[in-house]
């Protein structure tokens, strides 16, 4: 860790800090038609964190206060190498969009469980009792949410594709606050 002192002097101290290496050695792209291995497949994860922070910081004055920490903490864990299974497909930046999308129509004071599907879609799920609410979010602005909600003691249910720019009105007959809401 740096240690400034309070006289100054530290300038030579600094450019040091910045010249040494992070934490962990520097990643090395792979060449061209190479086999992935667990390297390989820890560049990508990182890759998809980086750039789904990047675009999550792009968008984030439009976020509720601390919702860039918690989405960031989400990512954290969904891709931390150590628990990737290799053979899973690292979501792409088309889904995330569409993901950051349905955050910000829907501006739910609750934080989703995020998970990945088997075809590399970005998953937004809510909980509340019995009461379940999953939107799944592919590229180009598609979005599936399946609901299960428990109305006058009876079981509801609905599976619905639409647009994330419609996700609010198509959610709306359901109220989806109960999901959504602290």
């Amino acid at each position: 860790m740096l240690q400034l002192n309070q006289y100054g002097g530290n300038a030579e101290r600094v450019d040091q800090a910045f010249k040494e290496p992070a934490r962990s050695q520097r990643i090395q792209r792979p060449l061209p038609n190479t086999v992935l291995s667990q390297t390989d497949t820890d560049l990508k994860l990182f890759d998809a964190l980086s750039s789904f922070k990047i675009y999550t910081n792009q968008v984030s004055m439009h976020l509720a206060d601390g919702w860039r920490h918690r989405i960031f903490a989400l990512l954290d864990d969904l891709y931390e190498p150590d628990s990737w299974d290799t053979d899973d497909k690292v979501t792409e930046m088309p889904a995330f969009k569409t993901f950051m999308k349905v955050i910000l129509e829907l501006q739910p004071t609750r934080l989703p469980g995020i998970g990945i599907s088997s075809a590399g879609s970005l998953v937004a799920a809510w909980y509340l009792g019995e009461d379940r609410l999953t939107i799944i979010c592919d590229a180009d602005d598609k979005v599936q949410f399946i609901l299960s909600a428990s109305v006058d003691g009876d079981l509801e249910s609905a599976n619905v594709k639409t647009k994330a720019s419609r996700i609010s009105e198509s959610l709306g007959p359901f109220r989806p606050e109960r999901w959504l809401a602290v």
